[in-house]
Parts: C-alpha cells; structure tokens; sequence
C-alpha cells in the first residue's frame, strides 16, 4: 500500500508543478491572459487534490480488503494509461519547445503511472487474492460436522438431503442453529 501513498503525493506534486509551468502552455497557444492562467493554476492544483484523495480512498478500501476496490483501482489505473498517452505525447511537444516545466510535468505523470502499475500488480498477486477472500467472507470456516453452508445442506430441515441417519433426533430436539441463525426460528 506504499505504492499508493506514493500515488497521492506525486499527483499533488504533478498538479502543482502543471500548474506552475502553464504560463509557458497560454503563452503557446496565445491566451496569456491573468485570469486563464489563474485557472488553470487553481484547476491544476486541485485536479491534483483530487486524484491523490482517489488514491488514499483507493488505499482505505483496499487495506480493508474491499474485492470492489481493486476492481475501482484498476479501472482508475485504465484512465491513467491514457492520460500517460497524452502526457507522453505533451512530454515530445514540450521537449521540442525546450519547455522546462512541462517536461518535468509530464516526467511526474509517467513516474506516477509507472507507480499505478506496481500497485495494480501488487493488488493482484496470489497472497493478494487470498486476503482479499478472507477479507470478503469467502474463506469463511469449515462447517460442524454434520451441518453446511447452502440450500439443502443439513441443518435446514430437508430430511433425505444429506440429513445423517436418525434425523431428527428422537425427542423432537432440534440440531444447532447454523452460524447467525437465531435457533428458534424465524419470527412467525
């Protein structure tokens, strides 16, 4: 989960630092007006916020073992694949320029993509996978001799389905309630 971390802070960094070099981008396309670069200042910044608040919620849900948050994790890494085609391509432009910020700009976004892919293959490993069933309840513990997990299994009352010999019990006794089951029924 460093990896994520790590995420976060270059995207503040990356917003900040796109932010800084886009006097040079206004000058280029010949809007060199306070007002825009101004915006493009503040809206860099906090695209930046942004995107590192994606990757620490990523990283929350994640640690909490959250099958959908890896899902979410790789779709957001999808986007930023793309967005690392575009920056690749910002990086050649600006570089012909001579652009200094740009290019650092675009050096942070594909730093930071090569960092989504460590966590996106970290989120995959197989130890990955088996937190990730425990976590969900998907390794939940072996049934009590006798009793399983589903429809028809014994312990729901469907004897000649799997029931052992002599069920029910003389007596009337009923078996244990299965796990989170209230044993006396439910509420008529």
């Amino acid at each position: 989960m460093q990896a994520i971390g790590a995420g976060a802070v270059l995207a503040v960094v990356q917003g900040i630092v796109s932010g800084l070099g886009s006097q040079s981008v206004f000058t280029f396309q010949g809007t060199n007006t306070a007002g825009a670069h101004g915006a493009f200042v503040g809206g860099s910044v906090i695209g930046g916020i942004v995107m590192a608040l994606l990757w620490l919620w990523m990283a929350w849900k994640n640690r909490a073992g959250r099958p959908w948050a890896r899902v979410l994790s790789t779709v957001f890494f999808g986007i930023m694949c793309l967005d690392a085609v575009l920056n690749a391509i910002g990086l050649v432009a600006a570089a012909a320029r001579g652009d200094g910020l740009i290019i650092v700009s675009g050096v942070i976004a594909l730093i930071e993509w090569a960092v989504g892919l460590a966590a996106i293959i970290l989120l995959y490993r197989p130890e990955s996978g088996q937190f990730y069933a425990a976590a969900s309840g998907r390794g939940y513990p072996p049934a009590p001799p006798g009793y399983g997990y589903g429809y028809g299994q014994p312990g729901y009352g469907q004897a000649g389905y799997g029931q052992p010999p002599g069920f029910p019990p003389p007596g009337g006794e009923q078996p244990p309630a299965p796990y989170g089951q209230d044993p006396a029924g439910p509420p008529a």
